[in-house]
C-alpha cells in the first residue's frame, strides 16, 4: 500500500498537470471562439471586446453564399486542393523516413528524427 504522503504528492502532481492542460486548451480555443463570435457580428461591431455578440446576425454567412462578387466556392476548392496536395507530399516524404528510422541504426538518428518531427 502506498504511503499517504506519496498519494498526496501524486494527487498534487495530477492537479498541476490538469491545470496546465486546462490553460493550454483555453489558449488554443479562445482564438477559435473569437473568430466564430466575430462571424456573427455586423462589421461595425468587430472592435467590441465582448466574446458574445450583442446583436448576432447571419448577414455575413448570407453574403458569402449569395453575393456574386464573393467567390466562396472557388476559395474553398483552392483550400481543399492545397491541403490535399500538401498532405500527399508530406506522406510521400515521411513514409520512407519512418521506415528508415524504424529499421536502420545510424549516427545522428535521434537528432534527425527530432528534426523531422519538429518540421512536420
Amino acid at each position: 500500500m502506498a504511503k499517504p504522503s506519496k498519494r498526496r504528492g501524486r494527487a498534487l502532481e495530477m492537479i498541476i498537470v490538469y491545470l496546465v492542460l486546462g490553460v493550454a486548451c483555453a489558449i488554443v480555443l479562445y482564438p477559435l471562439l473569437w473568430v466564430a463570435s466575430c462571424s456573427f457580428r455586423a462589421s461595425a461591431g468587430l472592435v467590441s471586446s465582448s466574446l458574445i455578440p450583442s446583436n448576432p446576425t447571419m448577414a455575413n454567412y448570407r453574403r458569402i453564399f449569395t453575393d456574386p462578387n464573393v467567390n466562396f466556392g472557388r476559395w474553398f476548392f483552392n483550400t481543399v486542393k492545397i491541403s490535399a496536395l500538401s498532405s500527399v507530399v508530406a506522406l510521400a516524404i515521411t513514409t520512407p523516413a519512418a521506415y528508415a528510422f524504424s529499421r536502420m541504426r545510424f549516427s545522428g538518428r535521434r537528432q534527425l528524427l527530432i528534426g523531422f518531427m519538429i518540421s512536420q
